[in-house]
């Protein structure tokens, strides 16, 4: 790690361009031809925004289906952009590349590379990246460490555990900087411990680290940061945050209840109940309404010297209701009218006679079916007995 202070802008630049182009060349040659290709930038530093001119030139043939080809690493040898471009005519090329883009974002040597055919070179230049700290580059032999200052941002007391694990998910984040609070550092190395666990960690562009744990129910969680400090800093430890994880709501149902879902009348005992009431009272009324008809018993004296005297039952018959001429209706109405016409094909003496109908009481089945006919016959509509 190294400590970077921002230059003043109003003050000229310190590394001016090189006259002899070949100080910022490490180029490959080929046919033991020295620096057939070279490559420089109009400045030897940048600070993060400006404006990196790269020009150079190549000496040897020019092949016009060839194009040039240009990486760019960060201080991790990381790409951080590619292009392509063509000479010109007498060999030389120039590009411009702005360093205010996101991947210029670690401070330190960053290294250009051209490639034109078989023929490749390089330079590197120093960027400066404001409020943070190189953490490749080495510091002056004169410079002292570095106090730093390890901050855990706070947590909630509790949390509730969730989920068929019963366990809480619990983000713990933190910072590092200097002392001052001036300077972040970033690409440290941080520990997080807690009783019976550790991790380790590296803080990002912006000096800061979050970790995400879950943790099992439990009381008095304690978790803090340690940073060892390296050859440039001090190292520094953080306070530590405690936290209670407790058991969460208990949740029968697997799917939680829409608004308007309510209890039916199937879903307890009493709604079953109430069901088969209703059932019951339905069955009732039914049955009621078919012993509506009332029954009149009636005695009818028998004729002069047959049988003896009995009741008969005489059912009163219902005020008729309008049915549709459908099923078994049409077939008694037909009945009915085919009897009223064969009474009225009967002569008058005969409908006079057959007017007349008495009910006895049967001899054989001791029922009152016994009937008196016109001709003098007797008959049971019961047992089927006929006297003659």
């Amino acid at each position: 790690f190294v400590v970077v202070e921002r230059p003043n802008p109003t003050i000229k630049n310190p590394f001016p361009p090189s006259d002899d182009e070949s100080t910022n060349i490490i180029g490959s040659s080929q046919n033991n031809q020295e620096n057939a290709l070279t490559i420089t930038t109009d400045w030897q530093s940048y600070e993060k925004g400006d404006k990196i001119k790269i020009s150079g030139k190549f000496s040897q043939y020019l092949d016009h289906k060839l194009q040039l080809t240009l990486q760019m690493l960060d201080p991790q040898n990381n790409i951080v952009t590619v292009s392509q471009t063509k000479l010109d005519k007498d060999g030389t090329y120039y590009m411009s590349i702005n360093s205010n883009g996101p991947m210029f974002r670690t401070e330190g040597d960053y290294t250009i590379k051209v490639k034109y055919g078989t023929w490749d070179a390089s330079t590197k230049f120093f960027l400066t990246v404001p409020n943070t700290f190189n953490p490749q580059s080495p510091a002056p032999s004169t410079q002292s460490k570095t106090s730093t200052l390890l901050i855990l941002n706070p947590l909630p007391s509790t949390f509730e555990a969730q989920g068929q694990n019963s366990q809480a998910e619990v983000i713990v984040s933190g910072k590092l900087m200097s002392s001052d609070r001036q300077y972040v550092i970033t690409s440290a190395i941080i520990q997080l411990k807690a009783e019976r666990w550790g991790t380790a960690i590296t803080t990002d562009g912006k000096g800061e680290f979050s970790f995400k744990k879950n943790w099992d129910v439990g009381n008095d969680y304690g978790v803090y940061a340690v940073f060892d400090g390296t050859s440039n800093f001090e190292p520094s430890k953080s306070q530590t945050e405690y936290f209670d994880v407790r058991p969460g709501a208990f949740q029968p149902q697997t799917t939680a209840p829409t608004e308007d879902s309510s209890p039916t009348e199937d879903s307890s005992p009493a709604g079953g109940v109430a069901l088969l009431v209703i059932i019951m009272i339905v069955v009732i009324v039914a049955i009621a309404m078919k012993k509506r008809k009332k029954k009149i018993p009636v005695t009818i004296p028998p004729p002069s010297g047959r049988g003896t005297a009995g009741t008969a039952t005489i059912t009163k018959a219902s005020k008729p209701r309008k049915t549709p001429r459908a099923g078994r209706a049409p077939l008694l109405m037909g009945k009915i009218r085919q009897a009223k016409r064969a009474v009225g094909r009967q002569s008058l003496k005969s409908k006079s006679k057959m007017d007349t109908m008495h009910y006895l009481r049967c001899k054989v089945c001791l029922s009152e079916e016994l009937e008196n006919e016109a001709d003098g016959q007797q008959y049971c509509t019961k047992c089927k007995w006929r006297k003659i």
